[in-house]
């Protein structure tokens, strides 16, 4: 499965997207490294000490490896760490004088404290609303409710990639086209749908692509008409292929469209 993964182009491109640098990925840990290089050399051995240091390190080749999803493996590194930073706080405190252990931790303690608590404002002030995924308008999920108690399901239903990954989420229905890493042969039926929502089928051709792949509806969103609008040519069959399905949905502009075999002929 792992090769097939490699082998996808959509995953190799989401893997880039979120690989990490090397230098940047070091200087985010901050005071953490030095602490952890200390450690190596000043800590007695002892089991939880090797277990931590390990699980730092498997972590973090994980994270500047050439292949996968570096920076997802980042959040799971600062646990061992920040424990094993603790340790050698702890250590120090019982070597020096007691009192600058204790400024050491509580300094230490204040600075995670920060950090956690400027994470914490970046997250609740995220504008989501810019977010698609997440924000999605009333009349786009009107297309889902209608799917969802309308439609038997398991059906395949036709949307550009946006709605694709949105439908399953909200409806027992599959789709042709859904999120990147969970569709086979995804860059080309990317292309495929594109080039059927561009209008450049033809009456035969869209026929054919649509029974083929056995698709029972086509969702003509918000996204669908965005992207018609932009990208369409000015001799297209799109409102012939249409004109050729009934009209099972309609709210605002939105609509479903029941693909009709006969119909398409």
């Amino acid at each position: 499965m792992s090769l097939q993964f490699i082998a996808n182009p959509t995953f190799i491109n989401v893997s880039t997207n979120i690989r990490v640098d090397i230098v940047s990925e070091i200087l985010g840990f901050g005071m953490l490294i030095p602490i952890f290089i200390v450690q190596l050399f000043w800590l007695p051995k002892s089991p939880l000490k090797s277990f931590l240091a390990i699980w730092f390190f498997v972590i973090f080749i994980l994270i500047i490896l050439p292949i996968g999803p570096g920076a997802v493996f980042s959040r799971g590194s600062f646990f061992p760490i920040v424990l094993l930073a603790i340790m050698v706080i702890k250590k120090l405190q019982e070597k020096v004088i007691p009192i600058i252990g204790y400024v050491l931790f509580f300094s230490f303690f204040l600075l995670l404290i920060a950090t956690s608590f400027r994470i914490f404002y970046i997250r609740m002030t995220y504008n989501y609303a810019s977010n698609p995924f997440i924000d999605i308008p009333i009349e786009q999920f009107g297309i889902f409710t209608f799917l969802e108690k309308s439609t038997p399901p398991k059906s395949s239903v036709l949307a550009l990639y946006m709605t694709g990954n949105q439908i399953p989420a909200f409806t027992r229905n599959t789709v042709y086209m859904g999120h990147g890493l969970q569709t086979p042969n995804a860059i080309s039926k990317l292309t495929e749908e594109q080039t059927f929502y561009r209008g450049e089928y033809s009456l035969s051709e869209a026929r054919n692509f649509l029974l083929k792949n056995n698709i029972s509806y086509v969702v003509w969103g918000i996204e669908e008409k965005s992207y018609y609008q932009t990208n369409a040519k000015i001799e297209n069959h799109l409102k012939e292929i249409f004109s050729r399905m009934h009209i099972v949905y309609l709210r605002n502009g939105i609509a479903v469209f029941s693909v009709d075999k006969k119909r398409l002929q």
